[in-house]
């Protein structure tokens, strides 16, 4: 009897996997009637420079969109909003969802939404030159950003409340952006290989009752406009090895929670190099 359990439990396993399809899109009108077409664990490869005609619909299945690259591993192709009142990718409900090896860039609002209960995974990915924000995740589910550059828009990664497992962004440059470069609230977040500079505010941190928490290792923010870090309310925020300089006003400002500085070098902010409203451990 276990036998055939076992064998019945493969065959199931082996006939999902031949079941999922590759749709392969070259224009707006073949994006969007994949993204229409699609299953649960299909694929939408991007095969050429795609220029947006109009919106594309909202992702509501757990799907792949990807793309080739360079022989460094390097996106080459591009999504382009237009520069008119065309979003990009927005995935919702209980999509569950990976992007890779894409540029996206020059959407009027943001290049990836996340919203409503939606996770994503995002690798290898360029979101340069959108209006409001290279990534936007807001009352979702999970997050795992690696390999991720955002540059030249309003906000570089905006994330306003996700699921309670542990979050992720690694190997990330945010930078040039004109308002803040990460803004991060009511999240459990995890940040290693973090770059951030030349934004008007580097990273915010806020949150609630919730008492999340983040963990930041290994990052550099420097030379923004105002502060390089904010940090409010009740969050417990662990810092090590960072670097915090050139900004145009506090390196570290915090106000209320728990913060646990290591390792890092603080220097040659204009105003302070810490400014403490709450209880800060080094």
């Amino acid at each position: 009897m276990k036998k055939l359990v076992l064998i019945a439990a493969f065959a199931f396993i082996a006939t999902g996997n031949i079941n999922a399809k590759t749709f392969n899109v070259s224009n707006t009108n073949e994006l969007n009637n994949a993204i229409n077409s699609v299953n649960d664990g299909d694929t939408i490869k991007v095969v050429q420079n795609i220029l947006l005609m109009a919106d594309l619909d909202t992702i509501t299945k757990s799907i792949t969109i990807t793309a080739d690259t360079n022989d460094k591993g390097k996106p080459i192709l591009i999504i382009s909003g237009n520069n008119r009142q065309f979003r990009v990718f927005v995935f919702d409900k209980n999509s569950n969802s990976k992007i890779e090896n894409l540029m996206i860039i020059e959407s009027d609002r943001y290049g990836i939404g996340v919203i409503n209960s939606a996770s994503i995974t995002v690798n290898n990915v360029i979101a340069n030159n959108n209006k409001s924000s290279g990534l936007y995740f807001e009352s979702a589910g999970n997050y795992n950003i690696n390999n991720f550059i955002t540059e030249n828009s309003s906000n570089g990664i905006i994330i306003r409340g996700s699921g309670y497992e542990k979050n992720y962004i690694k190997n990330t440059i945010v930078s040039n952006n004109n308002i803040c470069g990460i803004e991060l609230a009511k999240t459990t977040v995890e940040m290693d290989n973090i770059i951030i500079n030349n934004n008007r505010w580097g990273l915010i941190l806020y949150f609630d009752y919730r008492g999340v928490e983040a963990l930041i290792n290994n990052i550099t923010v420097s030379n923004n406009a105002l502060d390089g870090m904010r940090i409010y309310q009740f969050c417990n925020v662990y810092i090590n090895n960072a670097t915090i300089n050139n900004n145009g006003r506090d390196g570290l400002y915090k106000h209320g929670g728990y913060c646990v500085l290591h390792n890092s070098t603080i220097n040659n902010n204009k105003k302070n190099g810490i400014y403490v409203g709450g209880y800060i451990h080094s």
